[in-house]
Parts: structure tokens; sequence; C-alpha cells
């Protein structure tokens, strides 16, 4: 009975080490720890693939995968069985399927299932080096652990619909810059544009004023579009930009009156403590002034 009665407790003690605040130090460790281990995963992933270094340190590569999978392991399912902690209206087993469903913990997941296949496999198939490179895709997980990720994700939520009308501008221009060229240079150049699709390739490194070279118009006509269409491209560039650029602006000022709203409470908090102190609680005469500091 008595364990019982602390299971609550210790539910949300690890609910909070999980979701730091800014006081919590522990909880900073922790996060601070999860994510280090995350980017050495990744590091560990990428240097893999350099043929001299994975066979020198095959086993260090194959202790560290066990080590990550076990942390990773216990923080997925620490996360499942406290996900019912701030969904107090729902069933646990309600909130707990809720949050495996959820883009965070599918994230999770699939940063796990490289690891596990890793250790039952025997063997080194290509496909499995394939596989264990999807734990690149855990840098995904960073943005639990940053509040400066968790920012850029609210810019994003926030100028989803303008960044959506930008990205269909842009395929809209892509697809009319690819069908202009191709139907200016399809007889100067049959090898070279052959085709719509063939021709995007050179829209896109056009737009995105790349320019590899290895496509570029030969008669008057696409040498025309292809300076008005890179001219287009200058300034799709800048479209987003200023788009995230102005709402990282209204989320930093939203940010700044938040603070300054939670100031001001506390400030009329402690004035109004003050005020009650001035007075005895029992007969409500007025105190005196207590003597002011040397």
């Amino acid at each position: 009975m008595e364990l019982r009665a602390g299971w609550p407790s210790w539910k949300d003690r690890v609910f909070g080490l999980l979701h730091p605040d800014d006081d919590d130090t522990a909880a900073k460790l922790l996060n601070s720890f999860l994510a280090t281990l995350i980017v050495a995963n990744v590091a560990a992933a990428v240097m893999s693939t350099v043929e001299s270094v994975q066979a020198r340190y095959v086993g260090t590569f194959g202790v560290f995968e066990r080590v990550s999978l076990m942390v990773f392991a216990v923080e997925y399912a620490a996360r499942v069985w406290t996900a019912d902690v701030h969904r107090g209206h729902l069933q646990p087993w309600a909130a707990r399927l809720r949050y495996v469903v959820s883009p965070l913990a599918l994230i999770d997941l699939v940063a796990l299932l490289p690891l596990l296949f890793g250790l039952l496999s025997a063997g080194d198939l290509v496909a499995l080096r394939a596989l264990r490179l999807l734990r690149i895709l855990s840098l995904l997980r960073l943005g639990r652990y940053s509040k400066t990720l968790q920012l850029f994700g609210r810019v994003l939520r926030g100028r989803a619909e303008e960044l959506f009308v930008t990205v269909t501008l842009v395929l809209v221009l892509m697809l009319s810059a690819a069908t202009l060229m191709y139907l200016a240079e399809r007889e100067a150049q049959p090898q070279v544009y052959a085709s719509i699709p063939q021709t995007m390739w050179w829209a896109i490194v056009t737009l995105t004023t790349v320019g590899y070279g290895d496509m570029f118009p030969q008669t008057i006509l696409g040498k025309i579009l292809g300076g008005t269409i890179a001219l287009f491209g200058v300034g799709l560039v800048a479209l987003p930009a200023g788009l995230l650029a102005s709402g990282f602006a209204e989320e930093m000022g939203r940010m700044r009156e938040e603070r300054e709203s939670e100031e001001l409470g506390l400030l009329a908090q402690e004035k109004a403590a003050t005020a009650t102190w001035s007075y005895c609680p029992h007969c409500g005469e007025k105190l005196p002034a207590p003597p002011s500091a040397p």
C-alpha cells in the first residue's frame, strides 16, 4: 500500500525529468545527455560509412549501439508510461495510445529500429547498413530538447499557410520554366532538352541560382528565357526567408510580452502581500513600518 501511495509521485517526477522547466537542473542535465547521445549516434552512423573507420572500430561501434539502444529504449518506455500525466481527461491506456501514434513518438520508434535490427542481425548486409543510416533521422528528435528548435517549429506552424503558397508558386514557376525552355531548345539541343521532366533539372538549378553548367540554352529565345527565369529565382529565394524572419520577429515579440506580463503579475502579487502584511490580522489596525536598514 505504501508503494502504491508513492506511485503517482514517482510518475510525476519521471515526467518532470523528461519535460524540464527552467528551474529543474537534473532534468536539464538529463535532456542535455540525451541530446548529446543523439548527436553522437548520428556521427557514428556517418563515420561507419568510411570503410577504414568501420573496419578498425567495428567493436566500438557495436558496444556504442548496444548502450544507445538501452538508453533510448528506457526513455521511450518512460515517455509511454508517463503519457497520461498531462492528459488527465483520458484513460491511461488512451493517453498512452495517443502518445504512441504522435509524430515525436513515431520518430523515436524509427530511431530505435535500426539499432534493434543491427543487434539482432549477425550479418553486415548492404540493406542492414542502409537501415542503420536511418539513425540520422534521430536528429529530428533534437527539437524536443532545444528551445531554439521549438521556437523554429512554432514559426513554421505559424507561417504554414504562407509557406505552402510559396512552395506552390515555386512548383508552378518551375514547371512553366521547364516547359518554355523545352519548347525553345528542343530543336537546337534534342539530346539535352529531350523532355519536360529532363528540362526540369535545368529549371531547378536556375531558379535556385546554382547553375551547374551541364545544361544551358544556345538559342536567343532560350537565353532570354534563361535570364528572365534566373531573375525570378532571386526573388523566390528571398520570399521564404522574409516570411521566416517576420515569423521569428512576431514570436519573439509574443514571448517578450508574456515575460513582461509574468513579471508584472509577480510584482502585483508582491504589492498585495505587502499591503496585507501592513495590517494586523486580528484587530485590523495598521502595523508600524519596519525600521529601515542602516
